[in-house]
């Protein structure tokens, strides 16, 4: 079940170990080609979004987060999207897809996380890059940092 490896149980309650389901950046690297062949296939960019979990409040406490996040980035992208944690509090979704697409899915992001989030005095900011499929050829760890770096820098809500 999708949402069991995201860390969250069937009755939205946090499993013991949130997030431990989601791939790292080097689990990202290793699903990249998967993205890059359907850039190719279908003519669009290699596009990643960040999102970063900020507190609103003082007060506000990052743990309960993380799960949440994680159920707002499946319910939120494509099947063939690929969702990592990077760093605690910290999201990446690698995906292919034109810019005006990747820039929808950022702003629905955005939205999605006001609503389940601010209850608990919790944001996100998301960020968003795209490069031409051709700038991300090679050896994937020479090309993936920068484009999540570049994300990162970029953001675009929140």
């Amino acid at each position: 079940m999708v949402v069991a490896r995201l860390g969250v149980r069937r009755d939205g309650v946090p499993s013991p170990d949130p997030g431990r389901g989601l791939v790292t950046v080097r689990g990202l690297e290793r699903v990249v080609g998967d993205v890059r062949r359907q850039a190719v296939r279908h003519g669009r960019h290699v596009a990643a979004l960040t999102v970063d979990l900020v507190a609103l409040t003082a007060e506000a406490d990052l743990t309960p987060g993380g799960p949440l996040v994680a159920d707002l980035l499946e319910a939120a992208v494509r099947t063939t999207d690929r969702i990592a944690r990077t760093a605690p509090g910290r999201f990446a979704v690698l995906l292919a897809a034109d810019p005006t697409y990747t820039l929808d899915t950022a702003e629905r992001l955005h939205r999605g996380s006001r609503r389940g989030l601010r209850a608990h005095g919790l944001g996100v900011r998301v960020g968003a890059a795209w490069w031409p499929v051709q700038a991300c050829g090679g050896p994937t760890e020479s090309w993936l940092p920068g484009l999540l770096d570049e994300a990162a820098r970029t953001p675009r809500f929140g």
